[in-house]
């Protein structure tokens, strides 16, 4: 059998072509539109979610009193204040149960309160919400 005679449909514009067993666009504009779609979905999605760890944290940090190290908080309260339980940028499993965190805030839940503390050692990311990357390649190889 050879390979590259099947016929096909470009998964972009439904345009029948023929080519390779596992190719599955007609050209290079396709494949182009393709990738830029996914990756712009993919954006999309990534600020959404940095946007409610931003909001969590935001929340978390105005109901936190300095000078306590652990504080119980209602539930319902952050819930009323948009707080997202779903997101947060790590968990862990102690003694008393799972751990979360969002940035430099721990909280672990309970039936109607959280158990809310501040890690002042955990590496504060809320700057990397505003700052935008740039990357910079040498040219040299074009030479």
């Amino acid at each position: 059998m050879n390979q590259f005679n099947d016929e096909k449909k470009c998964f972009v514009c439904s345009k029948q072509f023929t080519g390779r067993s596992n190719k599955i666009f007609c050209g290079i504009n396709c494949k182009n539109h393709y990738t830029l779609e996914v990756r712009r979905n993919t954006n999309a999605d990534s600020e959404a979610a940095m946007e409610i760890l931003h909001k969590n944290n935001e929340i978390l940090k105005a109901l936190f009193q300095p000078g306590f190290q652990i504080q119980k908080l209602p539930k319902l309260l952050l819930q009323q204040l948009g707080f997202e339980f779903g997101y947060y940028t790590s968990s862990k499993v102690a003694e008393s149960g799972m751990v979360y965190s969002i940035f430099r805030f721990d909280f672990s839940l309970e039936e109607k309160m959280i158990s809310l503390s501040y890690n002042p050692k955990a590496e504060d990311i809320t700057d990397l919400l505003k700052r935008k990357y740039t990357y910079s390649f040498p040219l040299a190889f074009l030479n």
